[in-house]
């Protein structure tokens, strides 16, 4: 790598702060017992350098000088967990100018080409077990060979922090691009987001804070979890990616959690499993301590039910906090409290960071509009165009709806699939699930769409209850005086012991497969009749 110093990193925020803390901050940065590291911050930088060298040669520009890799933003795709190789192969690709690009490994074989075509990657790096995967995502690329590389690391001790520092010929641009994280594809092929190099560079410093990454790196909350927690000094425990709950339960006991954010699933799992299995331990207490250890607890995703937050409250010790965002909004924009996400229904908060701007289009209600430093700055393929989802005044047209209660945000939906049509008007699926989850019998619920040549769409609802038989009638009259009529459920399938919903790549429900697999043409589900 000519006209390069040994050591020296771009003259930018992300590199800045990165030695920056390795001055600050020391011990045990990265905890990673699925591939034997305990990294400090010298450490990671002596493999990010080690790496960045491979990945010149990978590039294959060997005989060209930094700043001409630089200046080519050259997107590098990564395939593994989000765990202590995602670090060393990101921070490489930034060193070089390049766009971290984590490819999404949960869709099926068939659309990586879709994925691959949109990418356009100069070449990949695949961590340890993800070679097959990385080779597959290679196959795909018709257009030119790419390479795909191994992570290296641990590969000579860490030199001292003073061996490392700024090189003020190498500058580059904070607004180029440095960050893509995929969508959850719901509605088909994942799409994906990119970000500038300062998503994370501004996030203020946690020297007593330790966290877990569970998750992919193709998800923000993975890259959230590892990515931002090394920008903030932050320990960063690593468990198994899509650990089960027996797992994240044992790091928890151990003790030393201080902060988590993750989706309702992680949390609902978490629930049953410790009523299930940890609640008439012997070591209860252990695991309770260590759930009570945990300062900041922040869960979204999706809408959680009201009995999931009083279970980890009441039960458990461990408040939690209704967090919003979104991939394209580069993480969490807004944060209820504790008491304020069991006290007001679907509460979301108020916004995280100031320097963000969020608006409702119909001023106290309506969809959600945002505009801020960690917002999206487009998809690859610029499919769908950015001018469709972003207006002329710079606003991120979300596709969610809310509503203010005083200074929080209420959440009421995704405009294009929280809302039933039904024959009555508009049906919330998200205010039809909290009030379902209010009936004691109630353990679990989904309200979905389900097809109805008559009217279109009837109310669905998925259960699954404690106790005696639930049948349609019997739930219509203990809902009567709390919904309006038409939103009344018109459709009832309950679920039985070891039948669960369909998931889609982001542990979110995914809708019409959990439909057909449940209110399909051999459904036993129960009908309303309608009257027509």
């Amino acid at each position: 790598m000519p006209h390069a110093t040994e050591g020296s990193f771009p003259n930018d925020d992300i590199f800045s702060r990165l030695i920056e803390l390795a001055k600050e901050r020391h011990g045990i940065i990265v905890d990673d017992p699925t591939i034997g590291v305990q990294a400090t911050y010298p450490q990671l930088l002596t493999d990010v350098e080690h790496m960045r060298l491979k990945l010149v040669e990978g590039l294959g520009e060997e005989n060209e000088s930094v700043n001409s890799i630089i200046s080519q933003n050259y997107r590098v795709g990564y395939v593994g967990h989000s765990s202590y190789e995602y670090a060393v192969a990101a921070f490489a690709i930034l060193a070089l100018g390049g766009v971290v690009v984590p490819l999404p490994l949960t869709i099926e074989e068939q659309n990586y080409g879709k994925v691959m075509e949109k990418c356009d990657l100069k070449c990949i790096l695949a961590a340890r077990n993800f070679e097959h995967q990385a080779a597959t995502f290679q196959r795909c690329v018709e257009s030119s060979p790419i390479d795909v590389l191994p992570i290296v690391f641990n590969t000579s001790q860490s030199s001292p922090v003073s061996s490392y520092g700024i090189d003020e010929l190498l500058e580059i641009p904070s607004s180029q691009p440095g960050w893509v994280n995929w969508t959850s594809g719901s509605t088909g092929v994942p799409k994906g987001a990119i970000h500038d190099r300062r998503l994370f560079t501004n996030s203020p410093k946690q020297f007593d804070e330790a966290t877990i990454s569970h998750r992919p790196a193709f998800y923000i909350a993975g890259t959230w979890a590892m990515i931002l927690s090394l920008f903030i000094g932050r320990h960063v425990s690593v468990a198994p990616m899509n650990a089960g709950p027996d797992i994240l339960w044992e790091r928890i006991r151990q003790g030393g959690v201080t902060t988590v954010t993750a989706t309702v699933a992680f949390y609902d799992a978490l629930a049953r499993h410790f009523r299930s299995h940890l609640y008439s331990s012997p070591a209860r207490d252990e695991y309770l301590q260590g759930a009570r250890g945990i300062k900041s607890a922040a869960i979204g995703g999706s809408m959680p039910v009201p009995s999931l937050l009083k279970y980890w409250r009441d039960v458990l010790g461990c408040p939690l906090s209704v967090a919003w965002g979104s991939t394209e909004t580069g993480g969490v924009i807004t944060l209820a409290d504790p008491e304020t996400s069991i006290n007001v229904e679907r509460c979301i908060g108020k916004l995280v960071n100031p320097s963000h701007t969020m608006k409702l289009s119909e001023g106290d209600h309506g969809a959600v509009l945002l505009k801020g430093p960690s917002t999206f700055k487009g998809y690859f393929g610029n499919e769908p165009p950015y001018e469709e989802i972003v207006n002329k005044d710079g606003f991120h047209m979300t596709g969610d709806s809310a509503h203010r209660v005083g200074y929080h945000y209420v959440f009421d939906g995704r405009a294009k699939s929280d809302f039933i049509k039904a024959v009555g008007g508009p049906v919330p699926v998200v205010y039809m699930e909290n009030a379902i989850s209010k009936l004691p019998y109630i353990e679990e619920v989904y309200v979905l769409p389900v097809a109805d040549k008559a009217v279109g769409s009837r109310v669905g609802v998925l259960a699954r209850c404690s106790g005696s038989e639930l049948t349609l009638k019997r739930l219509r009259e203990d809902l009567v005086e709390i919904v309006p009529a038409f939103m009344l459920p018109t459709a009832l399938r309950v679920m039985r012991a070891g039948e669960d919903i369909e998931r889609g790549h982001s542990e979110k429900l995914a809708r019409l497969p959990t439909v057909e697999k449940f209110f399909g043409l051999n459904s036993t589900a129960e009908l309303w009749d309608l009257g027509f």
